[in-house]
C-alpha cells in the first residue's frame, strides 16, 4: 500500500512538473510547489491507509519518495539546462553568421573590428537573455561553477 502511495505521488510530482515547463513556469519554484503538494498527497495517503494498519512506519517509504522526486527534478533540470544552452548557443551562431558573411565578403579595411564589434553586442544580447532564463532554475554557486 505505502509502495503504492509513493509511486502515485512521484507519478503525479512528474506529471505536473511537466506540464508546468510547457506552460513555461519557473523551474525552481514550482519544484518547491509541486514537491510539497506531492508530499503532502502522501501523508494524506499514508494516514488514511494507516486507520487500517496502525502499525505502519511511512518514514522510509516518505525519505524514499523524497529521493525519488530530487532525482527527478535533478534529471529534467539537467536536460533543461542543456536544451537552453544549446539553444542559446544556436541562437547566437545564425545572429552572427549572416552578418560576418557578408562583412568578409565587402573586404573592408575594418572588418575584424566591425567583426570583433558585431561579435560583442550580439554576445551581450545572447548573454542578458541566457542569464534571465537561466535565473528561473535558481542553481547554487557550486551547480554554476560546474
Amino acid at each position: 500500500m505505502l509502495r503504492h502511495l509513493r509511486c502515485k505521488a512521484l507519478e503525479d510530482f512528474q506529471v505536473r512538473l511537466e506540464q508546468s515547463l510547457n506552460k513555461g513556469e519557473g523551474f525552481a519554484s514550482f519544484v518547491r510547489t509541486c514537491a510539497q503538494s506531492s508530499m503532502l498527497e502522501f501523508e494524506k495517503g499514508c494516514a488514511d491507509a494507516a486507520i487500517q494498519q496502525t502499525n505502519w512506519d511511512a518514514s522510509k517509504v516518505r525519505e524514499k519518495l523524497r529521493l525519488d522526486i530530487d532525482a527527478h527534478a535533478l534529471s529534467v533540470r539537467g536536460t533543461k539546462l542543456a536544451e537552453l544552452n544549446s539553444n542559446y548557443e544556436k541562437k547566437l551562431s545564425s545572429s552572427l553568421s549572416g552578418p560576418v558573411e557578408a562583412l568578409l565578403e565587402t573586404g573592408a579595411n575594418d572588418t575584424w573590428a566591425l567583426i570583433r564589434k558585431l561579435l560583442n553586442c550580439e554576445t551581450e544580447v545572447a548573454v542578458s537573455e541566457f542569464s534571465t532564463a537561466f535565473a528561473n532554475f535558481e542553481l547554487d554557486n557550486e551547480t554554476v561553477a560546474k
